[in-house]
């Protein structure tokens, strides 16, 4: 432990720290070390030990790209239960150990904020049935954020499935027995992964458990652990927007708050997961571990903001993060990121007034911030530009831009009411 803790303490900003703990709990000691290997190769550790570290790895990796996997997508038959429930019956579907255990996997990763969802060819009143009569399903119809149960293509219902929760397809997973089906998916929609359920039971679970590892994340936060309830919400706040006909009324029936908090140790991680994960909304892209993020709110040099919003509907929790680096008279835009659970709200004009009297307030006369394109942030390429700072140069991959502060009119904005610290 002293070790581990020395090595932790003298992490590079560019280095994570992989426990191989949890390879040992996965594989369990007696697995993970063969006595023959350290003999005859001095190398202690078996294959399974590997491959169970090659996942974590990768894990991680996933992380800090902000590839990690946020949603899994599940067919019923053959993969939830055993049998199909429009043959079988409701009676008749099989839940023994091997598919309990499975259901059990997924109750865990739901529990650490990932979100399930059903995609399945069946009649809905059956599936229903199944959640509701059988009493020893692990699962219940209330730990699915969305249910596709119909007769239309796989793809069509993943797809739908993305839009109403607003996620990228390549945080998908699809799980289902049908090669076919997986096979349809794969040429429709490419960059969802896909997992063939093997046709033996007791091979299911120590096969999709390395899958799931790409949920795996360096924090959870309180978010993460309401985000099922969290999307429910959003959906019905999209249920209410079609009974308006203007936009601007639907926002101002929202009655949108938003908090803001500077250098608030208490949502680090918080803002160490947003910057690893939120990919759409997200200028520049940078990457940090809650130990940069407690690193740049205990320095004068930088100025860490976190948001939260709510509304009538309920708590969106901490959506914005904004990192500023102080240099004398300048004030430059590090990080600049939004959840995509708050776009199209005027949330991000909020957070720019903030942050531009907050440089204001300390004495800087110039703003600075940079755009750097990605694949996923193209929707926020003239951010900048909508906020009144000018664009001094750019090529193909980046933008810069400034913004003299000391003839700023901050105007409040009058959809968005804003509070410091909740007060």
């Amino acid at each position: 432990d002293n070790l581990n803790n020395f090595i932790e303490i003298g992490l590079e900003k560019n280095m994570s720290l992989v426990d191989i703990g949890r390879v040992y709990s996965r594989v369990g000691i007696n697995k993970a070390f063969s006595r023959r290997y350290l003999r005859t190769h001095s190398a202690p550790y078996t294959f399974d030990f590997f491959k169970n570290h090659y996942n974590l790895v990768q894990a991680r990796f996933l992380t800090l790209l902000g590839k990690r996997k946020k949603v899994i997508v599940l067919d019923c038959d053959n993969t939830l239960w055993g049998g199909i429930v429009g043959e079988d019956g409701v009676n008749g579907v099989v839940l023994n150990s091997d598919f309990l255990s499975i259901q059990r996997l997924m109750k865990q990763t739901s529990e650490n904020g990932v979100l399930l969802t059903i995609a399945s060819k069946n009649n809905l009143t059956d599936v229903l049935e199944v959640f509701e009569k059988r009493k020893d399903m692990v699962l219940r119809k209330k730990d699915f954020s969305v249910l596709k149960v119909n007769w239309n293509p796989k793809s069509e219902n993943i797809k739908e499935i993305a839009q109403s929760l607003n996620l990228g397809l390549d945080s998908f997973l699809f799980i289902d027995d049908s090669l076919f089906e997986i096979n349809e998916v794969k040429a429709a929609l490419p960059v969802v992964e896909t997992f063939h359920v093997p046709k033996v039971s007791a091979e299911y679970w120590e096969a999709l458990a390395p899958v799931i590892s790409q949920f795996y994340t360096t924090t959870i936060s309180k978010e993460d652990l309401a985000r099922k309830d969290l999307y429910q919400v959003e959906l019905n706040r999209k249920e209410d927007e079609k009974s308006f006909e203007n936009y601007n009324e639907y926002l101002t029936s929202l009655e949108l708050k938003m908090n803001y908090y500077l250098d608030s140790n208490s949502d680090i991680e918080r803002i160490a997961q947003l910057t690893q994960k939120t990919n759409q909304f997200n200028l520049s892209t940078k990457r940090y571990q809650v130990r940069d993020i407690d690193r740049f709110i205990a320095s004068k040099e930088y100025s860490v903001f976190s948001f939260g919003v709510s509304d009538r509907f309920g708590d969106y929790g901490i959506v914005g993060v904004v990192i500023i680096e102080n240099r004398n008279k300048e004030a430059v835009i590090d990080t600049f990121l939004m959840s995509c659970r708050v776009l199209g709200r005027n949330i991000e004009n909020a957070i720019f007034a903030v942050i531009a009297k907050y440089a204001k307030s300390y004495g800087a006369e110039i703003m600075l911030a940079n755009y750097v394109a990605t694949p996923k942030n193209s929707q926020v390429k003239d951010l900048f530009d909508r906020l009144g700072m000018t664009r001094n140069q750019e090529n193909s991959d980046e933008r810069h831009y400034s913004l003299t502060l000391k003839e700023l009119n901050i105007v409040e904005q009058e959809i968005v009411k804003t509070k410091e610290n909740g007060k």
